[in-house]
């Protein structure tokens, strides 16, 4: 993030206070970076969400706290990972190159599961089935094609 979003981050962070310009200014270049890559942003399929979002953030900041970039909330020291050697099936875990959850998070996923497949997909943001440059079209042939191979087809 440039050093005035950043520090328009921090402020906001430090104070508390999330509504000024340019702590949103940098909220929408992360979003844009890291979130959803669609141009233009947001594609029509988001607007749904983001209207709900601004309309209600009342389990989001009960989870997960008042900024995206900060974790404060119950979801804070919640997780899966002792529970991932549990998963028996095929498992598809994919995210982005520009991705909020990055390579890093996506490790213990594929180290844990027995029967896991990751795929990082090049140019992605964590929206990838919204994005163009064929990021949409490849990402829902990732998820046909695993839904449909031999071995997920004769587990049902």
């Amino acid at each position: 993030m440039p050093q005035d979003m950043q520090q328009a981050h921090n402020e906001a962070e430090n104070k508390g206070v999330y509504d000024s310009p340019g702590y949103k200014d940098a909220m929408a270049y992360y979003f844009k970076k890291h979130v959803c890559r669609a141009e233009p942003f947001p594609p029509p399929e988001m607007l749904p969400t983001m209207k709900n979002f601004d309309e209600d953030r009342t389990v989001y900041s009960t989870m997960y706290g008042p900024s995206s970039l900060t974790m404060i909330g119950s979801l804070k020291d919640w997780t899966v990972i002792p529970r991932l050697a549990k998963i028996n099936v095929p498992t598809l875990v994919y995210n982005g190159e520009f991705d909020t959850s990055n390579d890093i998070a996506q490790v213990p996923f594929f180290e844990l599961i027995p029967r896991v497949r990751w795929v990082t997909l090049p140019g992605a943001g964590h929206m990838c089935h919204l994005e163009g440059s064929g990021l949409r079209e490849r990402t829902l042939k990732l998820v046909g094609e695993f839904l449909t191979q031999k071995d997920i087809v004769e587990a049902e």
